[in-house]
């Protein structure tokens, strides 16, 4: 992906690691200097894949029967019909969290409102995380830091880090996305779709093909005290919740070892909640 005048290489998931050019198709990382990415090339000059010491990527050609990127997002947003929200109202989730690595548990509270509103409330070892999205601003505040509006990088990864961007209607939340792959796994076939171009980082979602559910999604995250790092979010037990589709279990791999997994299983889920004046501005 572009850096500026340089490239990155982005590892999905992992991290984004800046490139210096030093000729002749090769880039060192500029976090250490000694790796070395080196393009290769056809007889006709095409780029067909780089090597990085021993280990190779090959350039593959897209699937030629791939759908349509406005196709994904419709059968994405069928599945799972958060549209239903402007009806049935909104929806308070209660979850437990655990991250066995640490040994640590908590509770999450997650307030999701038409047409993309959303407001997430943990609890880990006595230490309190809010956030909260009101359409215009994202709002923070934890037990270290004071309540305070987001912006830059991180008000954009916590925007499309909610069930409204994932599950809803994509058009909402993404100024562009694109089917890049199909991919056959455990006997099911997934599409993959990267939600922006090679401008800079950007998520990929995976969705199986046939339901249209998301199956997981690889992308980067901004987190306190670690700054901005890989992400891998899996979903799973789907239910069925007044006919809006959401998965009662998710997994979080951040791209540190020391971290682990983050796991959270919703255990009540309420329906036309009653919403107090404030609440998606975290001042109620």
């Amino acid at each position: 992906m572009r850096d500026g005048e340089d490239l990155a290489l982005e590892i999905l998931g992992k991290a984004v690691v800046p490139l210096t050019y030093i000729g002749e198709d090769s880039w060192k990382f500029r976090p250490n200097p000694s790796v070395v990415l080196e393009f290769q090339r056809s007889s006709g000059g095409e780029v067909t894949g780089y090597r990085i010491g021993d280990h190779e990527e090959f350039r593959f050609e897209p699937s030629a029967d791939l759908p349509s990127a406005e196709e994904m997002a419709a059968r994405v947003a069928q599945a799972h019909r958060l549209d239903l929200l402007e009806s049935i109202g909104p929806l308070r989730l209660h979850s437990t969290l655990t991250m066995e690595k640490l040994g640590m548990e908590g509770e999450v509270q997650t307030l999701l409102a038409w047409p993309g509103h959303f407001r997430y409330e943990s609890t880990v070892a006595n230490q309190f995380e809010r956030v909260a999205y009101n359409g215009e601003q994202v709002w923070y505040e934890s037990a270290l830091k004071p309540l305070a509006a987001l912006d830059g990088k991180r008000a954009a990864f916590t925007r499309v880090d909610s069930p409204f961007a994932r599950f809803g209607d994509w058009k909402r939340w993404y100024p562009s996305f694109e089917v890049v792959q199909e991919l056959h796994r455990k006997g099911r076939k997934v599409i993959l779709v990267r939600m922006g171009n090679c401008s800079a980082p950007a998520t990929t979602l995976y969705v199986d093909a046939e339901t249209g559910r998301m199956i997981h999604t690889d992308g980067m995250a901004e987190v306190e005290g670690m700054g901005t790092i890989g992400q891998r979010v899996s979903y799973g037990d789907f239910r069925d919740v007044s006919g809006v589709l959401l998965p009662y279990r998710s997994e979080v791999e951040i791209a540190n070892p020391l971290i682990g997994t983050i796991a959270t299983r919703v255990t009540e889920v309420e329906v036309g909640v009653e919403l107090a004046e404030g609440v998606f501005e975290l001042s109620d």
